[in-house]
């Protein structure tokens, strides 16, 4: 292919989206098309998150390769990727650090997951508290493998831990080495909806909560999981999984980041002498959604108790369709111009975790959704509003709100 020979230093861009579905049903979201990958794609990605020649992502991924025909077609789907813009020629780029969303080959966001001592320190109590000596331990979402190290100390006759990603079983068989527990645990590759395990577990630990809280497709996850991999009366870490949302006034400096503000309008018509009314209703006839520091947004006036959206029993995952209608009553006056959503979880027998403003510490390594309505309400304390929220898996979370 014109401009690429075995030496160009290649790099995957961060502006992806990915939609997993199974190994080989991927779908890449990338300046508004959709690419189709196949079982070579998620290893391409993570070869290519730094820096190599084309010669070198092909060594990295020659596990892959099962003969001469695979070959080829590795080789060939490197060159489409390179062609659609996903690989990119970092000649022509500024080099940028891998950023945390949503790629957990990258080291920030291992970091920053156990620099959450809260977390972290839940979870491990969650296990200490469950696995008993003996006991087959599944989990999904190995990362950097401090789970499993913990409940194969805790007692567990073994371990199996699936991880997707690439690059983190290479480091994570590491870390049980150093740590005494290597012949306990058996990591297995892959997304778990295509993996078999040998033997019935007795405990599922799996820590894929997203900051959308569903949108690591944790419901499928489980149900698989419950379904194919556990005995009858298997534990799971977690338990129970609540979503809330909280109505709340978003400062204006950072709500005119995301809606057409009268003052901002009148700040750009003296600045460029142009009328900006007309975008007004731009911004107004669609909702919004950013994602927030979780300890920062317990700052802002939080306008009604928390709205508990949905419980989920984990155990009993039917599907990924979620809707609900709850009102609530305003506590105080204030212009409802956000919905911060947060979850609680229920880890084990007292043993509980939320990330609820007021109870996330400054390390907190969630970002919280927030919805922005397109059109903000005016509250007066004891006003009723209505909250619809729906979430379909591969769509995401939506809502609607309205005074009654």
């Amino acid at each position: 292919m014109k401009g690429l020979s075995k030496n160009t230093l290649l790099q995957r861009v961060y502006d992806l989206d990915i939609k997993i579905r199974s190994n080989i049903d991927i779908e890449i979201f990338l300046n508004g098309k959709i690419h189709k990958g196949n079982q070579y794609t998620l290893a391409i990605l993570n070869a290519f998150s730094t820096p190599k020649s084309f010669s070198e992502g092909l060594e990295d991924t020659k596990h892959l390769v099962k003969g001469i025909q695979s070959w080829v077609e590795l080789s060939w789907h490197i060159k489409k990727l390179f062609e659609l813009g996903v690989l990119i020629d970092t000649k022509y780029s500024l080099p940028k650090i891998l950023s945390d969303n949503g790629r957990f080959d990258a080291a920030e966001v291992h970091i920053r997951m156990l620099n959450d001592f809260h977390r972290t320190k839940s979870f491990q109590e969650a296990i200490l508290k469950t696995v008993k000596k003996g006991d087959i331990v599944l989990e999904i979402g190995m990362g950097t493998g401090i789970l499993s190290a913990t409940a194969a100390l805790a007692g567990a006759k073994h371990v199996y831990a699936i991880e997707r990603t690439h690059n983190m079983p290479k480091f994570a068989r590491k870390f049980f080495e150093k740590n005494g527990v290597l012949e306990k645990i058996t990591i297995l590759e892959g997304d778990s909806i295509n993996i078999d395990l040998p033997e019935k577990a007795d405990v599922l630990i799996s820590e894929i909560i997203g900051n959308d809280p569903l949108g690591e497709d944790i419901l499928r996850t489980f149900q698989d999981a419950v379904r194919r991999f556990l005995k009858p009366k298997a534990k799971l870490i977690p338990e129970t999984l609540k979503i809330f949302g909280l109505p709340v006034s978003i400062p204006s400096e950072l709500i005119d980041k995301y809606i057409f503000e009268p003052e901002t309008i009148l700040r750009w018509e003296k600045l460029y002498n142009l009328n900006f009314s007309s975008f007004v209703d731009f911004s107004q006839n669609q909702n919004h959604s950013a994602f927030f520091n979780t300890y920062e947004t317990r700052y802002w006036p939080f306008l009604t108790e928390p709205i508990l959206l949905f419980e989920i029993d984990l155990n009993n995952c039917i599907d990924d369709e979620i809707t609900s209608k709850i009102k609530t009553i305003a506590i105080k006056e204030g212009v409802l111009n956000g919905i911060i959503v947060f979850f609680d979880l229920g880890l084990a027998d007292g043993v509980y975790f939320s990330i609820h403003p007021e109870k996330a510490t400054a390390a907190n390594s969630w970002y919280s959704k927030v919805w922005i309505p397109g059109k903000s309400l005016d509250l007066l304390s004891g006003d009723v509003i209505e909250i619809n929220y729906s979430y379909t898996g591969g769509k995401g979370s939506q809502f609607e709100l309205k005074k009654v």
